[in-house]
């Protein structure tokens, strides 16, 4: 069995089967999400780790409930993967 996609994560965690607002809503937050970390100083964002799809998840879930809880927990991940080396950017020697 495939691993689910970070998409398909989002909307389970939403509760939802559907995927009319894929495009114009979910897709946009996810992109927004990972844009965040990379700010953030997130070097490296893979779909497939866990961490980061807890983050993108949690981000997702705040921009569309606007449940604090979830913001301080995203904001928590966020900033532990900032500073963690597992997290940084390879820098390919020149």
């Amino acid at each position: 069995m495939a691993a689910a996609s970070i998409l398909e994560i989002v909307r389970a965690a939403l509760r939802r089967s559907s995927t009319s607002l894929d495009a114009t809503e979910l897709t946009p937050l996810i992109a927004a999400a990972k844009s965040d970390l990379s700010a953030a100083g997130v070097g490296v964002v893979d779909d497939t780790d866990p961490l980061t799809q807890a983050a993108i998840r949690l981000f997702v879930l705040y921009q569309i409930e606007r449940d604090e809880k979830q913001k301080a927990f995203y904001e928590q991940i966020k900033n532990g993967m900032a500073i963690n080396s597992d997290y940084e950017a390879v820098v390919a020697d020149a």
